[in-house]
């Protein structure tokens, strides 16, 4: 056999080796392409069902808001005129154009029923209270008492038509009212034809007015104080798209989304699905290999006065080409790269023998190089990877950081809402009434002394948030917070908190105050969520130029490794607020035997 005989298998070993290595390497790119392409898509759809499913939940709670807000009229201002109603109730009809009507239902006794149909009649010629028999109105016969719809906005558009009912006559809202009676608050019907828009459904929601200062202790002594009932009609499927177009920002191609007026997905409850969703045909003339993944459909339950809701978003799949574009092209790429790569190495491996020699001799230079370089690189590694968890910390402290941010902006945002914003809309009710003529001075006075209540609500309301952001004692000195803070921490917690402060004068400027009390409530907070302790003992004492501070408890203590672990953020923060401040920080602490923090910063 010749000598190239024998050489030409090695010759050509590494392009085969190239050839295979690029395949496989080809089609793992393409099975890597493949996969981010599916987690994109599924990160996409969570992001667009999220949004809609707390889109749909918000505009639900401005529809309750809404009655709530007119009940409160109510409430407030005892019986209002018909023009009031109406000039109170025009804006919000504007500004959320699902709501059918607004309601009033005023409860009439047998012994009021000939002086109020009397009044009715004053105004509105042959007024009558009616009731609906076998779908006819007639004149109502003798109750002991009568639920009648006084007020309707808007009375036009087939709405006038509910005027005058006895609202006890139509059985189906007995259940819904008695639950608003029991519980205050806003109650929901079932889904069901709207009398007043043909064979169109809707829900109506339900709240109770009681007289006003009625002592409302318990179920009973609601029922007892009732006179009446605010209620909203609402059109479900307007509702929904009303509230759902806005997000249309993120497109609805290939969602399928269904709402239903119940906790399960039951096609009689069904208020709204996405015009033109349809589903794909795995017909047999598409194999089911052409349609990518199918996403995990979004399903979501949400209280809507009292009943369950529901939203189910599902992603239509989509044809294989459409959806795996970038897998495809890494495949081409991959394999044109290949074989252009096992052409070339062919060629090179034929120079191979040439220079074969010239390796050989350079080979001892080399591995003497390489030792150096081995060593260098190890150096190189471990400070590398030194520097990666450094940057690891930081990064997961200051993402820890901006969530409690939000955390503390949401809560803001909700005590402003809940408190503030209530109070302030009550303020402007009051105040707007006071633009209607007095009939008398006690009324005139009533008025003015509800909006003074209203105010020093909304002031009340203003020193919580602020006490919460920056306690006020923290103006007072450090010893004067840290002492409010521990009665705070024992209050809410029943934990034993001591403090011993030594009480000699020494000054601290605002900076170094809020960072110690930041560190005493963040150390508070380790000791609630992880410690399990009975009893904590903080001190503060000054000894020449430095400040000492110890947090002891008698809790669970820390595992051996539990400075290893990643996010521990509450050490990480104190030990990052204490560098800023050149001073230092230790922990002693074992298994069962508790934790002591010690701080140590020069003042």
């Amino acid at each position: 056999m010749r000598l190239g005989d024998r050489l030409s298998f090695p010759i050509q070993l590494p392009a085969w080796c190239m050839l295979a290595c690029g395949l496989v390497a080809s089609c793992a790119l393409s099975f890597w392409a493949d996969r981010r392409e599916q987690r994109e898509e599924q990160a996409n759809f969570a992001r667009r069902t999220e949004f809609r499913g707390a889109a749909l939940q918000q505009g639900m709670t401005n529809a309750i808001d809404a009655l709530q807000v007119v009940n409160r009229l109510f409430v407030i201002n005892g019986n209002i005129s018909r023009d009031q109603f109406h000039s109170f109730t025009q804006p919000l009809r504007a500004r959320y154009p699902y709501i059918e009507a607004f309601v009033f239902q005023r409860l009439v006794s047998s012994e009021e029923r000939p002086a109020f149909e009397a009044r009715m009649g004053s105004r509105f010629p042959g007024f009558t209270i009616d009731d609906i028999v076998d779908g006819k109105r007639v004149v109502s016969g003798a109750k002991n008492r009568y639920r009648v719809v006084d007020y309707v906005e808007p009375m036009e558009q087939g709405q006038e038509a509910a005027f005058g009912l006895d609202a006890s006559s139509l059985p189906s809202m007995d259940e819904v009212v008695r639950r608003a009676d029991d519980s205050g608050q806003p109650t929901a019907s079932d889904l069901s034809p709207l009398m007043m828009s043909g064979a169109q459904r809707g829900v109506r929601i339900v709240m109770a007015v009681y007289k006003s200062g009625a002592v409302l202790d318990d179920a009973a002594a609601r029922r007892h104080a009732v006179v009446g009932y605010t209620m909203v009609v609402l059109r479900p499927g307007a509702l929904v798209e009303k509230i759902l177009a806005p997000s249309g920002s993120l497109g609805t191609a290939g969602l399928d989304i269904r709402v239903h007026a119940a906790a399960s997905a039951d096609q009689a409850e069904l208020v709204y699905q996405v015009p033109g969703a349809t589903t794909w045909n795995r017909g047999a003339w598409r194999p089911a290999w052409l349609l990518k993944h199918r996403q995990e459909p979004y399903s979501h339950r949400f209280d809507v006065a009292g009943r369950e809701w529901r939203i189910d978003i599902s992603a239509q799949p989509a044809p294989f080409f459409d959806s795996h574009a970038d897998a495809l092209l890494a495949l081409l790429l991959g394999l044109l790269a290949t074989f252009a790569g096992t052409a070339y190495l062919r060629s090179v491996a034929l120079r191979a023998q040439r220079i074969h020699q010239l390796v050989a001799q350079r080979t001892e230079e080399l591995e003497r190089v390489n030792g150096s370089l081995v060593e260098y690189i190890k150096a190189g590694k471990l400070a590398e990877e030194a520097l990666r968890q450094s940057r690891s910390k930081l990064r997961n402290l200051a993402n820890h950081h901006e969530r409690i941010k939000e955390d503390e902006r949401k809560r803001i945002a909700r005590d402003i809402h809940d408190d503030l914003g209530q109070d302030l809309i009550a303020l402007r009710i009051d105040v707007s009434m006071m633009a209607e003529p007095p009939t008398s001075a006690a009324i005139t006075r009533t008025r003015i002394d509800a909006a003074v209540g209203q105010i020093d609500l909304a002031i009340e309301a203003v020193r919580v948030i602020i006490n919460n952001l920056r306690p006020a004692t923290l103006d007072l000195g450090l010893h004067a917070a840290v002492e409010w803070q521990a009665m705070e921490f024992e209050r809410r917690t029943g934990i034993v908190c001591e403090v011993d402060i030594d009480h000699d004068e020494f000054t601290l400027d605002d900076k170094h105050a809020t960072a110690l009390f930041r560190m005493v409530q963040e150390s508070l907070a380790n000791i609630i969520h992880h410690a399990r302790a009975s009893r904590v003992h903080i001190a503060l004492r000054r000894t020449n130029d430095r400040l000492f501070m110890k947090i002891a408890d008698d809790g669970v203590g820390l595992a051996d490794d539990y400075h290893g672990k990643p996010n521990t953020f509450g050490l990480i923060g104190i030990q990052e607020r204490i560098h800023a401040l050149h001073g230092t920080f230790s922990t002693a602490s074992a298994p069962g035997e508790g934790m002591t923090i010690m701080v140590s910063i020069p003042i």
